[in-house]
């Protein structure tokens, strides 16, 4: 039994009390959630979670679902489906299963220690982030996401498994790409390539009414280049590119940057 005399006599209470109280407040909030209907969003951001409650298992938000910002390792007893946007990064997940399997709207999961894409939500309705990880493929992307799709700062070698139609912009930057083989092949806004190891442009969409940025890989060709970008960016390549020989293979629309 631990009385009171003894609490006040240590440097700090024992962990038995606050993360249990904690604990506690939490279950009950989400009790107080479910039982009105699940409606809104769920914030259970900066919570020092390590597992998400049993209480969520298989349960519908009817909102959004964030539970960033802990110390996640699984994403065991998850919702099933959350019908605005889920996210689940800065934390320490391997590894996806447990996932929702359908997203209504936005599913972030950068800023862990993913190796996979496996089990994230076959369908996806808005965004799709995924950066800042160890990817080493795509496999497991949905094949269509209405917003924009980031997979910056990743350990990829290839675009196997990416989206074949993104509604916005799609960014590959700070990886280890040899080749743009399988990329998407329409984009809404954007597509930056930055920051790889290219040495061909080949596999770009025909048509990027954005900002188009291959700078900074190794590029001795505009080869591959698309037939249409609003602007241009592909300084930092072995060659340095004219102005002129870029406006040769693509109709930019506005700005060229060399």
């Amino acid at each position: 039994m631990i009385k009171l005399k003894d609490i006040l006599l240590e440097s700090t209470a024992p962990d038995i009390f606050i993360p249990r109280r904690m604990d506690d407040r939490l279950e009950r909030m989400i009790s107080v959630y479910i039982r009105n209907g699940s409606k809104g969003g769920l914030n259970l951001q900066n919570k020092n979670l390590t597992v998400l409650p049993a209480i969520l298992k298989d349960i519908t938000v009817n909102g959004f679902f964030d539970c960033s910002s802990n110390n996640l390792t699984t994403l065991e007893n998850c919702p099933k489906i959350v019908t605005g946007t889920f996210n689940c990064s800065e934390n320490v997940l391997t590894s996806l299963k447990g996932a929702p399997s359908s997203v209504g709207d936005g599913f972030i999961c950068s800023d862990n220690k993913l190796t996979s894409l496996e089990f994230a939500p076959s369908s996806v309705g808005g965004g799709y982030g995924c950066s800042n990880n160890y990817l080493t493929s795509l496999k497991g992307a949905p094949e269509s996401v209405r917003g924009t799709f980031g997979c910056n700062n990743n350990k990829l070698t290839s675009l196997e498994g990416a989206p074949k139609k993104v509604g916005k912009s799609f960014s590959c930057t700070k990886n280890q790409l040899t080749s743009l083989k399988d990329a998407p092949k329409t984009v809404g806004d954007g597509f930056y390539c930055g920051s790889n190891k290219l040495t061909s442009l080949e596999g770009v969409p025909r048509t990027i009414p954005g900002y188009f940025a291959c700078n900074d890989n190794l590029l001795t060709s505009l080869e591959g280049a698309p037939n249409d970008a609003y602007e241009f960016w592909c300084s930092d390549n072995p060659v340095k590119f004219t102005e002129k020989q870029v406006r040769a293979v693509c109709n930019v629309w506005a700005t060229v940057f060399i």
